[in-house]
């Protein structure tokens, strides 16, 4: 995986997230891609009631399609984002956080993850982590 393209492709998707939940807005999914010329694109332009649908189906619908962009176009890489819990390395309880899974086309995959507390005033972020995952989106390439 191209570090720089991962960094910006992270960057931009934990960038986003942060800025929805500082501005008290609900995070829902959403998806970047990264194209070939490096130029980053976001879809959340779906309906309300795509929103309030069962959240697996959705994630599984953006899923489905990041796989047919990546098979009809030169998409480097993606980015899927969600709100989950998480239990943080080293903790005993768990945390909201923001998930970011991210692909690139050679078929290298992880889940980042940024957990947060929230209060009325403010937003606390924690450190992020990481785990390689099996890859989704380009799973065919490897």
């Amino acid at each position: 995986m191209n570090s720089e393209h991962l960094d910006l492709m992270l960057d931009a998707a934990l960038t986003k997230a942060c800025e929805k939940l500082e501005k008290g807005e609900v995070l829902h999914p959403y998806v970047l891609t990264m194209d070939k010329n490096t130029f980053i694109e976001f879809s959340e332009d779906f309906a309300d009631e795509v929103y309030e649908s069962d959240p697996e189906e959705l994630i599984e619908d953006l899923y489905i399609r990041l796989q047919k962009r990546a098979q009809t176009e030169q998409i480097l890489g993606s980015v899927l984002v969600c709100q989950v819990k998480v239990k943080p390395p080293g903790k005993s309880t768990y945390s909201s956080a923001v998930e970011a899974h991210i692909e690139y086309h050679d078929g290298s995959s992880y889940d980042c993850f940024l957990p947060y507390s929230k209060n009325d005033s403010d937003v606390n972020y924690g450190q992020i982590f990481s785990s390689e995952r099996d890859s989704r989106v380009f799973a065919k390439n490897k």
